[in-house]
Parts: C-alpha cells; structure tokens; sequence
C-alpha cells in the first residue's frame, strides 16, 4: 500500500483509516479523520511521532500543499477572498507581508484565487472551482436554490477536509453572490464552522442601487453600522443583521424617553415642535420596528424610505443617549420641580429658578444634555421653595414688670416722647424680624 513514513507530530498525509489501522496495528490511535485524511499517533515511539501511511489511492486531484494545512490558514484565505470581492478589482493589494507565504502555500495550490508578489486576485478566473459548482447548481437546483450538502458531496473524491470545502463553498457564494439560507430565512455566514448541511445557497433579491445606498447611509449615520458599498448578498446579510442588533439594543430606550418627555412636557416647556421632543418621538417609532424586522430587503428598504435629517448626528445622539436621559428623568425630583413651575407665571423668581431648564429641555440633547439641566434646575428649585417659606412670627415683646421697690411706670408722656419711643419701637421689631430666635428685653430707669 505504499511506503510508512515518520514526521514530526503534526503533519496529515492522505490514506484510509482502515487500511492505515491494519498496517499500523493496535498501538496507533485515529485522532483526527476525514474522507481520505487520519491523523495516527504510534505510542510505541517515546517521542509520540506521527506515523504516516501512504497509500496508492490517494485520490489524483488532491491539491498539492506543501506542508499540513490548518483551520486558521483556510479562514485566512477566506478572508482575502471576501476583501477581493468587494473591489471592483478582485484585487487585495498589497497583501500584508506576515501573509503572503500562507496564502501561496494554501490558495494558490488549492485553486482559490491567486496571491503573488505582494498581490492576491480573487476572481473566474483564478478560481477554477467555480465552474464546477455551476454546473452542479444547474444540474441539481429547485427553484434556483442549490444545497450545502450537494456541494459536499459532489467534493466528496476530492480527499479534502471539511474546513476546506467549507471554504470553496464560502468562496463560491461570495464569487457568484450567493445568500446562504436555512428554511427560506437568510444566514449570515462569518467563518468556516458555520457552513453547515442544513443551509441552501440561492440568488439573492437585492434592493436596487439607489435603495441600498440609502439605507447604508441611514445605518451608518444613525447606528455606526458600516458594510462595503458593494451590493451583494453577504453585505446586504451583515447590513440586516448589524442593524437588527443595534436597534435591538435602542428600543426599549428609545420608547421610554418619548413616554417620560410627554409625561413630564409642562415642566419642561416641550411642545411638539421641540428638537428634542421631535427626535425622541421620530426614534420611539423607527428604531423598534427595525428591531422587529426579520427580512433584511424589506429592512433595507424601511432604511432608505426613512426621512433621515440633513444633519442626523442630534437623532443619532437622541438614539444612543436615551437610557442615560431616562435614568435621569426617572431620578428627578419632580414634586420640587413641578411646585415651582406651578408658580412660575405669577412669580418672577419661581420663572428665574427653572429659566435654564426652559432653555435646554426643548433643544436636543447632542446641543444641551438635559441630565446637567435638571440637576441645576432641582437644587434652583428647592433654593426657591426654601426662601419663599413665611418665617416664623416674631416673640411678643414682653415687658417685666417693676422688681425694685422704686420702679416706676411713666404715664402721661409728651408727644415729643412718643416720636422717640415709636422710632425705638420701629428698631426694635425690625431688630426682632431678624432674630426670631431671641427675645427682647427693654429697660427703663430714672436717677
């Protein structure tokens, strides 16, 4: 069956597990298998090499690779493959130079795509799978729809690993925009692991040009979420599914901010012209229906149908901010707040205590966070509440009686007297105002 090798642990040569058994014997242990690949270990070596079985049906279209190719070097060369397809080009250029000797190592032997001095092209051409695959598609497709598992199989004499078909199919729904689905609902495929038999490929239906330059830029200016420009299937999938999340994240937030302004409208001066009232209902409605939205079409269409401002940073602001600015409603003090503005028409000082409030509630908040306002607005308010208390009235003067046998008790005086005594009385009260707390004693003697 071939000539029995020893390499370091490690290397994966192709040959039959059962074949590879018998010649081995019961020291050799399968670790790792696939159609025509075992990794043996032979724990009758001290050092655990790997003893390696070259049998003669190694299959003839096996590629080439010069030395064991791992998980990690196939979603490298996936990754090339998808920043290709998304330049006009087909091109990567240039190729970081930690990479190249991997990409020529494992692309350029398996026939996916092409990396040269400092480049790496993706495209038919460089990709001879490609022609194979539509045939197969054409000759086994329902209703356009082609399967995962017929892919495989039709691979199956190829002697390749489950990563690296996974990885040819990747490449070929990429090439040939392909959607991946799973029961009729699209899938986004991020690495080689999730190219499962259970997914189909078919052709995708995508937003005209104009609609999807749209919605890119609502998901970008309101969301920061950010595909390429290409419209394809995998970037209209990463653009539904990025949005989804984020929305996801906002909705809850996003209703309770426009229920805690309408609750609270008065005392903040809002009306329904107000820049913050505006964007706060606007997202209330738009980011909880995109959560909702399981069609990534339809998605990108609610996207570019909506009425995105000329200047969406104050929405964008509003979106992000809004369980922030609702932590802080709910925390406001609003029995202060609501006592003093109920003054505030017939009071001049009330109307100055919430003035700096009235000024920034109504604005967005990108331009005057409202948490700020309604802390200085509180401590205002409650200064003012405090103030306009009435004190306490003042001790009645109490005038001792006589306790020296000579005292007296001065009838009859002048009315010159009395002027005087009215201006001391007129000190003495004012004196008492000021000092509710004391008690004033007067004294009265003759020589």
């Amino acid at each position: 069956h071939g000539a029995l090798h020893q390499l370091a642990e490690g290397k994966t040569v192709a040959h039959q597990a059962d074949r590879a058994r018998l010649q081995l014997g019961s020291r050799a242990e399968v670790v790792d298998q696939g159609p025509h690949v075992v990794r043996l270990f032979d724990h009758g070596t001290r050092a655990r090499r790997v003893r390696l079985l070259e049998l003669a049906d190694v299959p003839p279209q096996h590629p080439k690779f010069e030395s064991e190719v791992k998980s990690t070097d196939l979603g490298l060369v996936l990754d090339y493959v998808a920043r290709a397809v998304s330049d006009p080009g087909g091109r990567v250029d240039p190729v970081e130079s930690a990479h190249r000797s991997r990409l020529r190592r494992v692309a350029n032997p398996l026939g996916c795509g092409q990396c040269y001095e400092s480049h790496y092209v993706f495209s038919a051409d460089t990709f001879p799978w490609r022609n194979e695959f539509v045939k197969l598609a054409a000759a086994d497709q329902a209703n356009g729809t082609v399967s995962v598992k017929a892919l495989r199989d039709a691979m199956a004499d190829r002697g390749l690993t489950k990563d690296t078909e996974n990885l040819l199919i990747a490449a070929w729904a990429l090439l040939d925009d392909k959607q991946f689905q799973r029961h009729g609902a699209a899938v986004r495929v991020t690495n080689l692991r999730e190219v499962t038999d259970d997914l189909d490929l078919v052709d995708p239906l995508l937003p005209d040009q104009a609609t999807w330059e749209a919605a890119c830029t609502c998901a970008a200016s309101l969301f920061g979420v950010s595909v390429g420009a290409l419209r394809s299937a995998a970037n209209l999938t990463a653009l539904g599914a990025g949005v989804r999340e984020a929305a996801g994240r906002y909705a809850s937030s996003t209703r309770e901010l426009a229920a805690e302004l309408d609750r609270h409208a008065t005392t903040l001066g809002l009306d329904a012209t107000s820049p913050r009232r505006m964007s706060a209902d606007a997202a209330a409605a738009f980011v909880p229906a995109l959560a909702q939205e399981h069609d990534d079409l339809v998605l990108a269409g609610k996207l570019a149908g909506f009425d995105l401002p000329t200047e969406p940073q104050p929405l964008a602001r509003s979106i992000s901010s809004a369980a922030n600015v609702v932590q802080a409603l709910k925390a406001t003090q609003w029995n202060v707040l609501d006592a003093v503005a109920g003054k505030a028409a017939d009071d001049p000082k009330a109307a100055a205590a919430l003035a700096d409030l009235g000024s920034a509630a109504p604005a967005d908040e990108l331009h005057s966070p409202l948490q700020v306002a309604l802390g200085q607005a509180t401590t205002r308010a409650a200064d003012y509440l405090a103030g306009s208390t009435p004190p306490p009235p003042p001790k009645p003067l109490i005038i001792d009686p006589p306790r020296h046998v000579n005292d007296i008790t001065i009838q009859g005086i002048d009315s010159e007297v009395e002027m005087r005594l009215a201006e001391v009385q007129r000190q003495i009260t004012a004196a008492a105002k000021q000092n509710p707390d004391k008690t004033v004693r007067i004294s009265w003697w003759l020589e």
